[in-house]
């Protein structure tokens, strides 16, 4: 049966009958299940689903068992742990593009009693298969991207207007990339071409970036053409057909007759020299920086030039082929499957879009507003607390697997509806990711929010690892070090105020707060809701 076409494994798992911990994994920037990525959990029989790896626990007998891939050379891997009257019995692995007599990807099982030093030590294995090696890991990456202010609707006099504005507030934000995004071309796939709104050619606009001190960059979907491209016009055998000889399309984000993407057959020689040439005239024009975005439409299951290919193997053959073409370029995955970028990008996209509101209850339309109103939020609706969420969560990639990329900060005062303590929650997290973009408007914002920028481009919080796990949904507190000395993430994202009793967690006796800036004086510090706060030690 179906089934039988790919590898299904049954691991039995070996722990107390009181172990009720779940972590479950998401193999991209958009989790499956809305809610936290733990559970403490009830009930008797489940089958609860998860992405690349899966936690379980007993917490207070300290024993975790994390089961997890650390290949994706030929597929994902997706995980079912058993419940059965109500105890954990095992764990099923499914690898859907492994076929029958093939050798399965790899998987891990390993055991602790910390399940933060299991996702640490799998994070390591797997790199360590891929060869990965972070780029520039120890300095902050700082650059603007044109999405966040004007969506696709950007225009080349709006974007060179907030170059000089970054080139005139260079004391405050000192960005080394400013990257144009999505609304530059005329359709998805036509990447060297221009619409109305850009008259210029785009290497004129390359070197005015550079002449106003920055590296230029580029967005692009290297995977994917729009049917109303020319690139799908004229070559629809490029595409990944069905069974039928059909080209196969997934709806995207875009309008009319935008919207129906196709996937470029990466395994065509064609395809190949078609990303080489597109990513190589933009290097020749200057671009240094490339957002490599909709990464997740890339593997699609169809018929392709290489009959053994997978959408997993194909998607890794695009990415080096780009990889090797531009091979001194920095590239930033964004949207696509975690494992299998692995060693190919030097920073990833580790949570969905952010946004100019706390909470979306839909996805946004061209025009960067929310589509729809209605009051369920789902976990891929862009805002900054669906972004928050995952992009922390994921703690355990940062500088282990690429640089982690947050989304930008949202630290502005004007077309938005964020706080300024929701802006200062956006920022810390970049803090402690290590990329610090922004789409603000420097010349339109008060002084105080640019320093939100000038704050996280100049701090970096290393080896950051939740603290207080037990009674949070979400990772919310996080302990490393800034510049040597100890140092204190701490997220409320309740409705209501949060106290810390920070003398627990290393600064008694008071800590500095360098978001606002201010001193603490004493072992408790009130968190406003929505905010955030970064504690060092007083000098």
């Amino acid at each position: 049966m179906a089934a039988m076409d790919s590898y299904i494994d049954r691991i039995s798992v070996d722990l107390p009958p009181q172990a009720d911990f779940f972590h479950r994994g998401s193999n991209s920037i958009t989790p499956a299940e809305y809610g936290p990525f733990i559970h403490r959990l009830a009930g008797f029989d489940a089958l609860l689903a998860s992405q690349d790896f899966v936690i379980l626990g007993a917490p207070k007998e300290r024993d975790y068992r994390l089961f997890g891939a650390v290949t994706a050379s030929r597929s994902l891997t997706y995980f079912l742990a058993h419940r059965e009257h109500g105890r954990f019995a095992s764990v099923l692995v499914y690898q859907p593009e492994i076929r029958r007599g093939e050798t399965p990807e790899e998987v891990v099982c390993l055991r602790g009693d910390d399940w933060r030093d299991l996702l640490q030590e799998y994070a390591n294995i797997a790199a360590e298969r891929a060869g990965v090696s972070v780029r520039s890991a120890g300095e902050t990456v700082t650059g603007y991207c044109s999405w966040y202010f004007s969506y696709a609707q950007v225009s080349e006099q709006e974007f060179l207007a907030n170059v000089r504005a970054l080139a005139e507030h260079l004391s405050a934000f000192s960005a080394r990339f400013v990257q144009i995004d999505d609304g530059y071309q005329p359709f998805q796939g036509d990447w060297l071409e221009r619409n109305d709104r850009w008259p210029r050619p785009l290497s004129e606009t390359a070197t005015t970036i550079r002449s106003a001190g920055f590296q230029p960059g580029i967005w692009l979907m290297p995977f994917l053409a729009s049917t109303a491209s020319n690139v799908f016009r004229d070559h629809p055998d490029w595409v990944v057909h069905d069974e039928a000889g059909r080209p196969l399309w997934v709806r995207g984000w875009s309008p009319a007759p935008d919207d129906c993407w196709a996937c470029l057959d990466a395994t065509d020689d064609r395809v190949q020299q078609h990303m080489r040439d597109v990513v190589g005239r933009f290097w020749e024009w200057g671009f240094r920086y490339f957002k490599l975005d909709g990464l997740g439409f890339a593997p699609q299951r169809g018929r392709r030039a290489c009959s053994n290919a997978t959408g997993i193997s194909a998607f890794r053959t695009g990415l080096k082929v780009i990889r090797n073409a531009i091979p001194d370029a920095t590239l930033l995955g964004c949207g696509g499957p975690f494992l299998p970028s692995l060693g190919l990008v030097d920073h990833a996209r580790v949570g969905p879009d952010t946004g100019r509101t706390w909470r979306a209850a839909g996805l946004l339309d061209e025009s960067g507003n929310v589509a729809s109103t209605t009051e369920t939020p789902y976990p891929s609706a862009p805002c900054l607390e669906n972004a928050l969420h995952a992009s922390l969560s994921n703690w355990w990639q940062y500088d282990r697997w690429y640089r982690a990329d947050p989304d930008v900060v949202m630290a502005r005062d004007n077309n938005t509806h964020l706080t300024f303590g929701e802006a200062r929650m956006s920022a810390l997290a970049a803090i402690l990711c290590g990329m610090v973009f922004t789409s603000d408007r420097l010349d339109l914002m008060s002084e105080e929010r640019r320093r939100l920028l000038t704050v996280a481009a100049a701090s970096r919080i290393r080896a950051a690892r939740p603290v207080l796990w037990e009674k949070d949904p979400w990772p919310c507190a996080f302990a490393g070090t800034l510049d040597g000395r100890s140092a204190l993430a701490l997220f409320n994202f309740a409705n209501h105020p949060r106290q810390w009793d920070i003398g627990n967690l290393g600064f008694s006796g008071g800590a500095r707060e360098a978001l606002r800036p201010c001193d603490i004086a004493g072992d408790c510090f009130t968190l406003p809701p929505h905010d955030a706060a970064l504690l060092v030690p007083i000098p």
